[in-house]
């Protein structure tokens, strides 16, 4: 199994590509696990984490963009500017997939740019591009300023990975965001982001994700899909989205309220998925290769809170 990842020097804008063994894949399994072991060796102890010396990870699995269930995720890992240790995070929507068509199973930021920057990866070609006039923008902006001038401005083709104002202005809670919605969003890593004065990343290519029988493979795929379709805790999700547990939570003590200082809220049936889909939902929407499609499009149609129609809860 090759997985190559692209190291990125932000203070040359050099790039080198690096394979990781096999061994180490199997042992770190997965995004998280090579991330936290790249992490745990590279950077030294006692840095800064909003200094050059902080490293960020951007990683896959050996099964993003395969075609297997639930694959569409990425992780990222660095130091923590929040919590000064390790820390990791998520996020769903179509980066990753497209980040292993474009060339590479990974990405690592080192140093820092001495201006602004976003960088553009086209089938293994690595670019870098001033972002001064995109420093202060949010991400919906700034993907469609980064779309435009890569020249793909279809949504379904390629990934825009971006930070706003809080990862520019080091807030210790910033969030990584890709495809506008999705959000890698715990331990501050888009203060890292900012630090390092990466505003974006676009990510498209056409490589085939190598399959040592894909026969075998594909029907095993269909088999789960179709058992994780026809579960009940799928269809729940399908129906109401992940605010399905709003009511279940509540119901046993365990809803965050008044910054839990209570573990119930009275009103809580008022964001349940029950009560959303019933009044505001417009469509459903999922991350890459995902059966479930739990994410929504909704819709605050009048009224004060008026809102067009928009991924939301």
């Amino acid at each position: 199994m090759e997985f190559k990842i692209l190291r990125i020097n932000l203070w040359t804008q050099k790039a080198r590509e690096e394979k990781i063994d096999e061994k180490t894949l199997r042992r770190f399994l997965g995004g998280r696990g090579l991330g936290a072991y790249l992490a745990l060796k590279e950077i030294p102890k006692g840095v800064d984490p909003l200094g050059p010396a902080n490293k960020l990870y951007i990683l896959t699995g050996p099964l993003t963009g395969t075609g297997a269930f639930c694959t569409g995720r990425y992780h990222v890992t660095g130091k923590s500017p929040l919590t000064g240790i390790l820390g990791d995070s998520n996020s769903g929507g179509q980066f990753g997939p497209w980040l292993r068509f474009a060339g590479y199973d990974g990405i690592v930021l080192e140093e820092v740019s001495e201006e602004p920057v976003w960088i553009s990866i086209i089938d293994g070609e690595v670019k870098f591009h001033d972002a001064r006039k995109l420093w202060g923008k949010g991400v919906t902006y700034t993907e469609k300023i980064v779309r435009e001038e890569v020249g793909i401005t279809n949504e379904n083709l390629g990934s825009v990975l971006s930070i706003g104002p809080a990862g520019e202005n080091l807030s210790k809670i910033a969030a990584i965001m890709n495809d506008r919605y999705r959000a890698a969003g715990r331990t501050g890593l888009g203060a890292v982001m900012g630090a390092k004065r990466v505003k974006a990343i676009f990510v498209y290519g056409r490589r085939k994700i190598e399959i040592v029988d894909r026969e075998k493979f594909n029907k095993a795929v269909r088999e789960l899909a179709k058992k994780i379709r026809e579960h009940s805790v799928s269809q729940a999700l399908n129906k109401y989205g992940t605010a399905v547990l709003v009511n279940i939570i509540n119901e046993v003590g365990g809803f965050p309220t008044k910054n839990w200082t209570r573990g119930t809220f009275e009103k809580a049936y008022e964001i349940s998925g029950e009560y959303l889909a019933e009044k505001y939902l417009k469509a459903r929407k999922g991350c890459w290769g995902c059966v479930i499609q739990c994410a929504r499009v909704a819709e605050v149609s009048k009224g004060p809170y008026y809102t067009p129609a928009s991924e939301g809860p």
